[in-house]
């Protein structure tokens, strides 16, 4: 990644100083928060943070998920019970299929919260519950922005929670293809398994 320009000191010609580099803000993101929950990805999603947030040349905030408070959010889509720099989302109707947010509240809401805080670089822990399409929210908000997405998982390319085992058998799987994914499930046919991965890939190219 590029280093962020350096920052002149009020007063000081060009030679005359050492610079002082601007620090890198970093938005942290993730499908829950691990007060609320104990998963791997959280976890590693916060942990990153919390040593952003304490490094000289970083600034740093963190967004999590509640999804225990879905039918309590009264409108409102993110607020702050941990501290001012973390964030927690409070999400709506979510497609577990295409990995697709319906909340309609959401994407003025996450691009209002970007523009705000003018990330450099936002780093995605998770895709779930936020939806792929927070990419392109990210894109569309701050535009120079670096997008980074750690995969904890293979939902991508495994409906079967991920792990890469056929149902109900239970045998390994070593690859992922439309008709392989509905013979384990029979409700979809090829063509909806084809379109969803179509949908998935749009949006990981935005990264």
């Amino acid at each position: 990644m590029d280093n962020p320009e350096p920052l002149r000191d009020a007063g000081q010609r060009d030679g005359a100083y050492e610079p002082r580099r601007r620090r890198l803000r970093v938005l942290v993101v993730a499908h829950s928060h691990p007060k609320l929950s104990n998963g791997g990805a959280e976890i590693s999603a916060w942990q990153l943070y919390q040593r952003l947030a304490t490094h000289d040349a970083t600034e740093a905030w963190f967004l999590g998920c509640d999804r225990q408070r879905v039918l309590a959010r009264a409108g409102v889509v993110f607020t702050q019970p941990f501290g001012a720099r973390e964030y927690l989302y409070s999400p709506g109707e979510f497609d577990w299929f295409r990995f697709a947010n319906r909340d309609v509240n959401f994407p003025d809401a996450f691009q209002a919260l970007l523009e705000e805080l003018l990330p450099d670089v936002v780093h995605f822990h998770h895709y779930a519950v936020l939806g792929l399409e927070a990419f392109a929210h990210v894109k569309r908000a701050v535009p120079a922005a670096r997008i980074v997405l750690t995969l904890h998982e293979y939902l991508a390319i495994c409906n079967h929670y991920g792990q890469m085992v056929t149902r109900p058998g239970r045998a390994l799987c070593y690859e992922a293809s439309p008709l392989a994914c509905s013979r384990c499930f029979s409700d979809k046919d090829a063509s909806e398994w084809f379109l969803r991965k179509r949908y998935i890939e749009h949006f990981f190219g935005m990264v």
